[in-house]
Formats: C-alpha cells, structure tokens, sequence
C-alpha cells in the first residue's frame, strides 16, 4: 500500500478571511475589531490564536482557536479554491515559516 502525502500553504491573510467567514458562518462573536494578526505557536498540533487591535497595539484581545476550528477553515478555503480533497484522508495542521500548513495524509490502494 501506498501513501500520498500533501501540504497545502495558507498565507495568514488567507487565514484571516477564512476564520472571520468560519465564525460568521457559525454565529461566533468576534470583537468589533480589525484583525492584528495571527499567532502560530508550535510546530507540530500548533495553538492557533486570532489577535484583534485594541487602542493599545501591545494589548490585543487574544481568540484562541481549535484544531477542529482551523482545519474546518482551511477544509472549507479548500472547496472555494476548488482544491480536491481525499474525503477520507488524514488531515492536519502544521507551522510552516509564517504560515500555516494543512498536512493530508492518504492510503492509496490497487484497484
């Protein structure tokens, strides 16, 4: 048996367009705010955190996201791009530099 391995790159602006629709979309409150920017820390399973300006720049209101919120995101950016994906593949997030990469793992068989 085979494996297919992918990574698909999300730029934080991206990423910033896709969690602002993925909270609208499931009726979650978000400041009446600009997004400042987004934290990525860790490597490996890293804790996503959304960051929104505040009238002190050093003090933005931190939105800490889940890996279930981030990958249903970057799943759904996806389906806008028109980017296939394996349905039933394994699907995770890693940091990549500055941004953030969906890792899709995939069994291939003979038919």
């Amino acid at each position: 048996m085979l494996i297919e391995v992918r990574k698909i790159l999300f730029p934080l602006e991206v990423l910033k367009q896709s969690f602002l629709n993925e909270c609208k979309v499931n009726g979650i409150e978000v400041p009446n705010s600009q997004v400042q920017n987004i934290k990525i820390n860790g490597e490996k399973s890293p804790k996503v955190i959304m960051q929104f300006m505040t009238a002190n720049p050093d003090a933005p209101i931190d939105m800490p996201l889940s890996e279930n919120f981030v990958l249903t995101s970057m799943i759904l950016t996806c389906r806008d791009y028109l980017i296939p994906l394996p349905r039933l593949a394994e699907k995770t997030i890693q940091a990549h530099n500055d941004q953030l990469a969906m890792v899709i793992s995939h069994k291939v068989t003979r038919k």
